[in-house]
């Protein structure tokens, strides 16, 4: 990793650790600073405000989910689902400071940002609609955000087989 990935993971680490006293608009650049270790400067090298920060980890949150929809061998809406799940649970911490915090807009935009490419990865959203799809993935943000804001709760193979059995209800899907 280089220095400047260096300074920018020091950047983010701190801000979210902020956001866990206080919201997003009581932080200053100069408490991020202090915290992640490195100069105002540095900052304003990486980043063009706080909320910049915020974007920035949306984006490699989605990259990385992206990477690992990519590498998944099986192309399944279940198995797609289960793995998308499992991802966002996995970074269930920042998405809770991100949902605490009202910033549950600028992970929408990132993955806005990301839905024309995970839909043209997967041959398996060419069975629905153009609206269908967008239906569809945007219903399953939602429902993310909301199942992380409730604490992951219930299980998440029960909140996939629910959303699978009302795509099944509506005959879009057949597995």
């Amino acid at each position: 990793m280089d220095e400047n990935q260096t300074s920018k993971t020091w950047i983010v680490q701190a801000l979210f650790l902020l956001l866990r006293e206080k919201p997003l608009a009581k932080i200053t650049v100069t408490e991020i600073t202090k915290k992640a270790g490195v100069a105002r400067l540095t900052f304003y090298r990486n980043f063009d405000s706080k909320e910049a920060v915020i974007q920035y980890q949306s984006n490699a949150l989605f990259e990385q989910y992206l990477s690992e929809l990519q590498q998944q061998t099986d192309r399944s809406i279940d198995a797609i689902l289960r793995m998308s799940f499992a991802y966002w649970q996995q970074g269930e911490e920042t998405l809770q400071v991100m949902i605490q915090n009202e910033l549950t807009p600028m992970l929408e935009q990132a993955f806005r940002q990301y839905l024309t490419i995970i839909v043209d990865s997967f041959p398996e959203f060419n069975q629905f609609t153009h609206v269908q799809q967008y239906f569809l993935i945007g219903g399953i943000v939602q429902v993310i955000i909301d199942w992380l804001g409730h604490g992951a709760k219930p299980d998440a193979n029960q909140v996939v087989d629910e959303i699978l059995a009302l795509i099944n209800q509506q005959n879009i899907y057949r597995d």
